[in-house]
């Protein structure tokens, strides 16, 4: 399934949002586009069997994120009280 918002339809500054989704209704790519015709990937998203969320590659350039890494990493900043 792909849902799609469009942000200032038919102005310069138009800004499209797709969003696509597996079978289980989780959010699977997110992609851009300003003129509705070159979309570019921002994130995708992998789930483990069980369903929850694994990893996360931002952009192009598939930088890549462990949530275990990111909770840790956040922890070290903000320890819990």
């Amino acid at each position: 399934m792909v849902n799609t918002n469009t942000y200032q339809k038919n102005e310069k500054d138009q800004f499209i949002h797709c969003y696509t989704y597996d079978a289980d209704n989780r959010i699977t790519i997110v992609e851009t586009s300003s003129d509705n015709l070159h979309f570019e990937k921002d994130a995708k998203y992998f789930y483990y069997d069980h369903g929850s969320l694994a990893r996360v590659e931002l952009g192009d350039k598939k930088f890549q994120a462990h949530l275990e890494d990111l909770k840790i990493q956040v922890l070290k900043f903000h320890p819990l009280q």
